[in-house]
């Protein structure tokens, strides 16, 4: 073989590699830029922006609600909702939505860098972080949680450059804690994942044999207080550690969150929770087969091949985002990130130990590429193919259906959907409040139960309805509450269209009729 014909042998699995990498960037792009719909939260998120713009102090009561006015709120996404509120006013919810898919860009080029500094090729890089990037399906609508996934991504590469180098960089000590304090601000009750890593890492490695200088302990040591510290730098300084505790330890809490699908434990019916399931399968087997294949060759560098003690404290931190991602799947997205270097590391030593076999190790490493593909992004990649761009899977009110519900709420006692909480208090705050909204927290978890009795007309649902003096219907045409109240001699039709019904007490004329497409229209899944 002549040398130029070998030179571009050797150059064409670099060309390859560059192109799947380019492909899985694009693919990415594609999906969180064609993602369809919005979460309900997004409105009351632009409202509250809006209104600490022109002078509001950061909320600590609601004010946006008839049932809980007054009621103790806190507002731990202040920072993050001005910046809505600005981009929303410059260019309305398509300017958010464009910004908030660019962070999810950066994001993926953030995790893409984590596997890239384990020494993986380009394409092995970015199918690591397409994988990692799509457990986070329900965080890619504009919400504050997306600053949190960028936040633990930065721990994250913090922590691998520690761990490569038993060292941190002199500006760390700076940037890292800013950055949380930023953090703090913009999604305070996840800010806490950040110090928190740092932390599981210290405790695992207490208890290894002493391996580092002892300096390069203190220098994680003395970042992970001073991020710790930076928690405070919010308006409600110790008060925000509470809340972001106050999930794992208030029964009540914790009730009201199993109400919201995301927050329960894992379930194989989620595509998030398979997608970080066969992730963490296929970075599990990778790790077998290396070890499988250098206790054949009774290797004594085995324990080098798959990291080392260097990797035990990756391990700790990747097991106890892990459980917490079983207990409650909105974890998952961190234990994904927090997987990252373990599994970067993993797959390198795996490249390395298939590609140093004697026969055929390309074919090997082909083959074990392109099953891992299938297993891990496939069927997202599949489906995007298949089926077109993603939804939310929540149905609005149409703008007539919203004019109107404006027009007829106003000193009614209104019973509305959780998820149109938001858009009614941003079309109409402050001569038109809600019943209930995407904050949860001020309502509690008795009213939180009392909408799902009544919208569901579920035993005890009358008794709800005469205790807050319901006098306002506006929910889907679906839901189950609209069939019992349109045969409600006591209850009037006001407006009906395909997305959305109203209904007042009261009866004025005949009796009130079906509206049409009622009986064909599914209530929209509650807080998805």
């Amino acid at each position: 073989m002549l040398p130029a014909q070998e030179a571009s042998r050797r150059g064409l699995p670099a060309i390859v590699s560059i192109a799947t990498a380019a492909a899985a960037f694009g693919f990415w792009a594609w999906y969180v830029l064609t993602l369809k719909g919005t979460d309900g939260d997004y409105y009351w998120h632009v409202l509250a922006g809006r209104l600490m713009l022109a002078g509001h102090p950061v909320f600590t009561r609601d004010v946006f609600s008839w049932t809980a006015a007054g009621r103790p709120w806190f507002d731990h996404e202040w920072l993050g909702e001005i910046v809505f509120a600005l981009l929303a006013g410059a260019a309305g919810v398509k300017a958010v939505k464009i910004a908030y898919a660019a962070l999810m860009i950066a994001w993926f080029a953030a995790v893409f860098g984590i596997f890239r500094k384990a020494g993986l090729s380009a394409g092995m890089s970015a199918w690591g972080a397409l994988a990692t990037c799509l457990t986070a399906y329900t965080v890619l609508w504009p919400r504050m949680q997306g600053f949190s996934l960028l936040g633990m991504t930065a721990t994250v590469a913090l922590l691998q450059r520690w761990w490569q180098f038993g060292r941190l960089p002199r500006w760390s000590l700076l940037a890292y804690p800013v950055a949380v304090a930023l953090w703090a601000n913009l999604h305070g009750g996840g800010a806490m994942a950040g110090p928190a890593s740092c932390l599981v890492v210290l405790g695992v490695e207490a208890i290894l044999p002493r391996r580092l200088r002892t300096s390069s302990w203190l220098q994680l040591a003395l970042v992970t207080a001073l991020a710790g510290g930076a928690l405070l730098c919010n308006p409600r300084t110790w008060q925000l550690l509470a809340f972001s505790l106050s999930p794992w330890f208030d029964p009540a809490i914790r009730a009201m969150n199993a109400m919201i699908p995301e927050w329960r434990a894992f379930s194989w019916d989620d595509p998030l929770c398979r997608h970080a399931a066969f992730w963490a399968l296929t970075i599990l087997a990778a790790a077998l087969v290396t070890a499988l294949i250098h206790w054949r060759r009774d290797d004594p560098g085995t324990e080098r091949q798959l990291g080392g003690a260097n990797k035990v404290s990756m391990l700790g931190l990747a097991v106890v985002w892990g459980a917490l991602g079983m207990a409650s799947r909105r974890q998952l997205p961190l234990f994904a990130i927090a997987l990252a270097p373990l599994a970067a590391s993993v797959l390198a030593s795996a490249v390395a130990t298939v590609v140093s076999l004697e026969k055929t190790p390309r074919s090997w490493l082909r083959r074990l590429v392109i099953v891992g593909v299938v297993v891990t992004v496939g069927p997202a990649i599949g489906d995007r193919v298949i089926f077109g761009p993603l939804t939310t899977g929540l149905l609005f009110p149409s703008p007539k259906a919203l004019h109107d519900a404006v027009r007829l709420a106003r000193g009614r006692r209104i019973l509305n959907l959780y998820d149109w909480g938001g858009e009614l208090e941003l079309a109409a705050y402050p001569a038109v409040k809600d019943f209930i909204d995407g904050r949860q927290y001020p309502f509690g978890l008795a009213l939180n139960q009392a909408h799902d009795r009544m919208m569901g007309a579920a035993p005890g649902w009358r008794r709800d309805l005469a205790r807050y003096r319901i006098d306002m219907l506006f929910a889907p045409p679906g839901a189950p509450l609209v069939a019992r109240l349109v045969r409600d001699p006591g209850w009037r039709l006001a407006f009906a269209d395909r997305s959305a019904v109203i209904m007042l007490r009261g009866r004025v004329g005949g009796r009130a009729t079906t509206p049409r497409g009622s009986q064909r229209m599914p209530a929209p899944s509650r807080r998805e």
